[in-house]
């Protein structure tokens, strides 16, 4: 849940840098641990793919740059996916 705050807040352009790497932190280290889960549940492995890729976007050792505009929209889409998926994990 603490992810999806995150990705939500992240659309405000007033926070330091050291909050956009703490938001990478957070929505890799959640999208690997979500991965892993929906692995086991043969009706969840459909997530496994998107899930890999947001890790792989968000990752803080090789960081994927954009700018705030193209971020603005992926941060809004992540959250919606990750706020349905919580239903459903």
């Amino acid at each position: 849940m603490v992810a999806i705050v995150t990705l939500f807040l992240a659309i405000i352009p007033i926070w330091p840098f050291g909050f956009y790497t703490l938001l990478r932190l957070l929505v890799c280290g959640i999208a690997v641990y979500v991965a892993i889960k929906v692995g086991r549940d043969e009706s969840l492995r459909k997530h496994k793919i998107p899930l890999i890729i947001i890790a792989a976007l968000f990752n803080p050792l090789f960081p994927v740059y954009f700018v705030r505009l193209v971020w603005f929209p992926i941060d809004i889409g992540i959250g919606i996916y990750l706020l349905n998926l919580r239903n459903k994990v």
